[in-house]
């Protein structure tokens, strides 16, 4: 999509706006952090002296031995640059002086290196930590105080992905990124130099081989990075289907739309894979690539180094320390692409934040300038308005409205939907400045006055409205925040809503839950009205305040506010028209005019629009009493399948999708948790899916520990993992996963399991495991060959040494096509199976979750967020037990079993004792990686907080800004972060004291197993090469130790999530949505409930049926009537079987509903819902949703017309393939 290329496009920051939001003393910090890095960087390439020296000063001691220790026989000879011969002579005591000089320098770097590596870490984050934290604040302070123009070009998923995924890339960019692309630039330029001034022209050669590894390092960074972009789109899209279809499963199994979005969701998924399969194959051939260009570069190092020995030019230690002081700078050359790709992705991820931070609305909800009168009047005038949605500027919306409204006066404005009334409310709130005209309240133009103190004069209650996730008192304080509980017990009175609070168990501490949920519409309408009567506004709005009650519920709640109405300016849009009889004004408006204007009686006596709605209503509401004519019902229906004869029409009163609810005077707390931990998740849901699969993605950077294990040729030398993750989100994953297979008592899933699943793709499977094997191998080879070389320099026949010494070098070219080939191979089976599977999984969990019973969904544990999570992460987690990421794991532990039989075969005792040590080395490889991939992990607690308060504000900002409580948001977000800041500045300190120690642990060891090897060759135990050698052989096939035992957690993790996406995959549902069983019979338009007995099955307790007997016959009407939670809607839940009675049975003509095919059965049923739901796609998908068979045109233009807005439609610049928007939300709720 354009947007989508628009958004990876963006601009990028510099880095000097990066650290806007830095102190003096922490750009201090910052300075010294990047000062160390260069310290802890040259360190590894100072390592390639000290093990140039070590392996001259055993070579010298092996040929010492081999003489019979004589001390005038000369080692060996070199020549200087002018030809002459130098003869080298080696003493008894040289052997433990050179090499204690080592150990003690091990011990120098080892304390040096800790102590920088510690302030490096530790600054960084805390700089970082800090920055962010002002960052998040600031950015929050920003959104709250936009206009809501600009939140209708910026949807909350998009300011959600600017407030997680993009600050938490820029946190990622100016961490410890920064101070990882100072050591490696500190440790290219210090192991050239080393190698430079030791000799030139080894150097150059060897460097002819680097622009090959460069470049490999950057497509690797680029391909991931491309394609992780890509994925994630394609997942995204996916998780959007699968998020909008259970947030909305029962218009879905209502209007029988589960296979199209089955096939919706598969498509995406295809996408996807094909992208996921490409991906393995590029990542297989440039880490296959560079696999082969390192033992390449290998093979040409010692081809000609043996060369230079043989002449003399160069002595072994030498060769040593310029091959490793090259192979260090060039992987440190390769790694720093990927950390400049992180820091120029936080750039590119800043420019969008600092777009907000720096952007300054045209008017400011939290600014204290404008118009602050003592004492308001109420009088409103529009003169000559007009007025466009900046979203929609070719669609005009008021064409020169004008009228006035005296204080004190009620005026009602009337019309159809689309006709401009909600948008006078909107501009009267200035939500928008206009684009013409005047709007003046009390003498003083709107965009005058204080927007705070305007919004504070003005009470609203919507149609919609919006509740928040608190309890029913903190809800009702959101009115006016320092109203006393009497004063809300007042308001609820007046509002007719005290009685069923008083009548739950926590009465006014009772939560609602997201967006009110927990209550029906009738309910949350009636908190609503006591909101706005709790703020004693001068000015009420009234926008269709009472629709969702019941008529005796309106009744007094109409006198309710007929009676706050006095001596208050009052403007009311209705629906009911009775309800605006006694207005001193009604305003009839249509396309955006004022048509006519008068009182109720003068405008029935014109006969005109008002008439003509009063009378539609008046016929409508007499339609079923006794004796109407009914003539006018017998207009011909829309036809959908031509199979169907006649169609049954059902209308619910109330919200289907909460209707479990209903009886909410009867909330339980037991369930309050668990509600609110899914709401938690819901709220999260937008961001969640997408931060998940990046995280996901970018741990594969590295796929196999290829980066290490092909571009390490040093003994001792450890290179940063190429990491990019966001450490965030990852966060408590195994804990949670852990907690969910507690609660529902479900045992992770076995490995063979897992390979069943699989089981299609088990050639692939069998042919990366192959690879993995021979992989395993290639380490332990490449550990052979390169003592043998060491081997080869104490040989006392030259001629033989540079024979022997090249024809090995020419091994290493064996060993290349090995790697080469057996990376590809890895990659590319394990990989593309592991995505295979992840598909598969996924179509075959969400196919499995639509096709259950409502009742499934009204749980809890199966809330939208919860489900959402289970597609989007759980099963990708699975795949990580077969692709190849286990394969980094075997094939890593069959190189150090390999290894460590051949550091056996070398000598048993320094083997023994070079892995009693090793503990240390491994413990420092683990905490290097993890410290590297998870630093400053946040408290996923304190984020989800933060993420739920930020996402509440956000998605219900016109309700936010209508109450003026801008401001109390931004305290309850920043509360959240506190916790947040102090946790992150404490794990500073602790990642810096790993890291240190990680940095440190291998001259720590090395100086211990180096001083066990004197004792052993002095004591005669062993001879110097073998000791050297067995060294060598642990040291090289155990170095991607710690990038292997960090995919263990991994693989536990996809065990764990397999528990729990099996045990749902295995879920048998009660009523099967998806079957085909069931008889198809063609419904007579007779229904029949004998003696049904009903309880929602998330409160048994609740009895909401009890014995009912109800005759429907074909062709009549029949009204359901009585207060909220009484069963109207549960009737009609039952004849669409999203539930079965408990007792009783529902009769559909002669047939048992139970025993008829559910897919068929809803074919002849029609639902509208109080609160319809719109799905994402234009409006003539959405006419025609549900239907599998072609509908022509006309027929979708003739269903309009009876619904009476073609013509609505016709006015739009894009007619009926407008995009009606995630829930509709382009669209007026009429």
């Amino acid at each position: 999509r354009e947007d989508d290329k628009a958004a990876l496009k963006a601009k990028k920051v510099p880095l000097t706006t990066l650290f806007r939001y830095t102190t003096v003393c922490e750009r201090f910090l910052l300075i010294v952090a990047l000062c160390v890095a260069v310290i802890t960087g040259g360190a590894n390439p100072v390592m390639a002296i000290l093990q140039g020296k070590i392996s001259n000063a055993f070579i010298n001691e092996q040929v010492f031995v081999d003489n019979g220790r004589d001390e005038t026989i000369p080692i060996n000879n070199q020549t200087d640059v002018n030809g002459n011969q130098i003869l080298t002579y080696w003493k008894e005591d040289d052997f433990f002086n050179q090499v204690m000089g080592v150990i003690w320098a091990y011990a120098v770097l080892s304390v040096g290196t800790f102590t920088a590596a510690f302030i490096q870490v530790s600054c960084l984050l805390y700089v970082s930590e800090n920055m962010m934290d002002r960052l998040r604040r600031n950015f929050m302070r920003s959104i709250l105080r936009q206009d809501i123009a600009w939140f209708d070009m910026n949807t909350g998923g998009a300011l959600a992905t600017k407030l997680f995924d993009n600050l938490e890339r820029v946190r990622e960019g100016t961490g410890d990124k920064m101070g990882l692309a100072m050591q490696c630039a500190a440790q290219f330029v210090v192991g050239f130099v080393i190698a430079f001034t030791h000799d030139w022209r080894l150097t150059l050669i060897m460097l002819a081989i680097v622009p090959v590894q460069v470049a490999c390092g950057f497509t690797i960074a680029w391909i991931v990075s491309t394609f992780m972009h890509a994925e994630a789109l394609k997942y995204g899209k996916a998780g959007s289907v699968a998020e909008e279809v259970i947030s909305s499963i029962r218009t879905v199994v209502a209007f029988n739309g589960l296979e199209r979005e089955c096939q919706r969701y598969d498509s995406a998924l295809k996408e996807a894979r094909a992208l996921g399969i490409r991906r393995c194959i590029y990542i297989g051939l440039s880490f296959g690539a560079m696999g082969m260009a390192n033992f390449i570069g290998i093979a040409i190092a010692y081809y000609f180094g043996i060369g230079f020995v043989y002449e003399g030019s160069l002595d072994p230690g030498q060769l040593m320390t310029v091959f490793f002081a090259v192979m260090m700078g060039s992987v440190a050359l390769g790694q720093a692409g990927p950390q400049l790709a992180v820091l120029g992705g936080a750039q590119g991820s800043a420019a969008s934040i600092f777009e907000v931070l720096d952007r300054e609305p045209p008017f400011d909800s939290t600014s204290d300038t404008g118009v602050k009168q003592t004492n308001a009047r109420g009088r409103i005038v529009l003169d000559n308005v007009k007025f466009r949605y900046p979203s929609r500027p070719d669609v005009p919306i008021l064409k020169g409205i004008s009228f006035v409204v005296e204080p004190g006066e009620t005026v009602a404005l009337v019309g159809s939907s689309g006709s401009g009334k909600s948008t006078i409310v909107s501009l009267l709130l200035r939500y928008y400045d206009l684009e013409g005209g005047r709007l003046t309240l009390d003498g003083h133009d709107i965009p005058s006055y204080n927007l705070h103190y305007l919004r504070n004069v003005i009470g609203v209650v919507s149609q919609e409205p919006i509740l928040f996730n608190c309890s029913l008192a903190e809800n009702i304080r959101f009115g006016r925040v320092d109203v006393t509980l009497n004063e809300i017990k007042v308001a609820c009175t007046i509002a007719n809503a005290a009685k069923f609070i008083e009548a739950l168990p926590l009465k006014y501490d009772t939560l609602v839950g997201d967006r009110g949920t927990q209550l029906s519409g009738g309910q949350k309408q009636r908190i609503a009205i006591a909101r706005a009567l709790v703020r004693n506004p001068k000015i009420l709005l009234l926008d269709e305040a009472t629709s969702a009650l019941d008529a005796e519920s309106e009744r007094i709640v109409q006198k309710a506010l007929d009676k706050a109405a006095k001596g208050r300016t009052t403007v009311i849009i209705a629906h009911r028209l009775s309800t605006i009889r006694n207005a001193d004004k009604i305003i009839a408006m249509k396309h955006g005019e004022i048509v006519e204007m008068g009182n109720h009686d003068s405008l029935m006596l014109n006969k005109g629009l008002y008439h003509d709605l009063v009378m539609a209503q008046t016929f409508s509401d007499a339609v079923d009493l006794p004796g109407t004519n009914d003539d006018d019902d017998e207009e011909e229906p829309v036809p959908l399948p031509e199979a169907v004869a006649r169609r049954m029409s059902i209308s619910a009163e109330a919200r289907t999708n909460a209707a479990y609810s209903r009886q909410t005077s009867q909330i339980h707390d037991p369930f309050r948790n668990a509600r609110n931990r899914a709401m938690s998740n819901v709220s999260m849901r937008s961001t969640h899916s997408r931060l998940s699969y990046v995280a996901d993605m970018e741990s594969e950077m590295d796929p196999a520990g290829l980066r290490q294990r092909t571009m390490t040729a040093g003994a001792m030398n450890v290179v940063e993992p190429v990491v990019t993750a966001q450490a965030s989100v990852k966060q408590d994953e195994m804990a949670r996963l852990k907690q969910e297979l507690k609660d529902e008592g479900i045992d992770p899933v076995s490995l063979g399991k897992i390979l069943t699943s699989s089981k299609t793709d088990w050639p692939r499977q069998i042919l990366g495991a192959a690879f993995v094997i021979l992989l395993g191998c290639v380490t332990p080879a490449y550990s052979v060959i390169f003592t043998e070389i060491l081997q080869i320099f104490t040989l006392p026949d030259k001629e033989e040494m540079k024979r022997d010494g090249q024809f090995f070098s020419l091994m290493f070219l064996i060993l290349a096509f090995m790697q080469g080939s057996c990376v590809l191979g890895e990659v590319y089976f394990l990989g593309s199976g592991g995505e295979r599977l992840t598909m598969r999984l996924r179509s075959r969990l969400f196919r499995n979750i639509i096709s259950h019973e409502i009742a499934f969904f009204d749980a809890p544990k199966h809330a939208t967020g919860k489900i959402c999570t289970r597609l989007s992460t759980d099963v990708p987690q699975i795949r990580t037990a077969v692709d190849y990421r286990i394969g980094t794991v075997a094939s890593t532990f069959i190189s150090i079993f390999f290894g460590v039989v051949i550091a056996f075969l070398f000598g048993w005792q320094m083997a023994l004792v070079t892995l009693a040590v090793f503990p240390i080395f491994a413990l420092g490889l683990v905490m290097r990686h993890r410290v590297l991939t998870g630093k400053g992990k946040l408290s996923a607690k304190e984020i989800e907080e933060s993420g739920k308060v930020a996402m509440e504000a956000i998605e219900n900002i016109r309700t936010v800004q209508a109450l003026t409580r801008e401001q109390l948001f931004y305290e309850k977000f920043c509360g959240s972060l506190d916790k947040i800041v102090q946790y992150s500045v404490r794990q500073a300190v602790i990642q810096g004291i790993s890291y240190g120690f990680a940095t440190c642990s291998l001259f720590v060891m090395l100086a211990i197993a180096t001083r066990i090897g004197i004792i052993f060759v002095e004591q005669n135990i062993m001879g110097p090469m073998r000791v050297l050698r067995v060294m060598y052989a642990i040291s090289l096939t155990t170095n991607t130790l710690g990038l292997a035992t960090s995919y263990i957690p991994e693989y536990m993790k996809a065990k764990l999530a397999g528990g729990i996406v099996f045990n749902m995959l295995e879920d048998v549902p009660k009523i099967n949505n998806l079957t085909q069983e069931g008889k198809r019979v063609t419904l007579d338009g007779n229904i029949t409930f004998k003696n049904v007995r009903f309880a929602y099955p998330e409160r048994p307790q609740i009895k909401v049926l009890q014995g009912l007997n109800l005759t429907i016959k074909r062709g009549q009407t029949v009204a359901l009537v009585g207060a909220s939670g009484c069963g109207k809607s549960t009737t009609i839940q039952l004849i669409e079987r999203f539930y079965d009675c408990a007792s009783g049975e529902v009769m559909l003509g002669e047939h048992n509903i139970k025993d008829l095919n559910p897919h068929h059965t809803r074919s002849q049923i029609a639902l509208v819902s109080q609160e319809p739901t719109l799905f994402d796609c234009s409006i003539r998908e959405n006419i025609i949703y549900g239907i599998e068979e072609d509908v022509p045109q006309e027929r979708v233009e003739k269903a309009a017309r009876q619904a009476n807005v073609h013509d609505f439609i016709a006015s739009l610049p894009d007619g009926y393939d407008t995009n009606c928007g995630e829930r509709g939300t382009q669209l007026s709720g009429g």
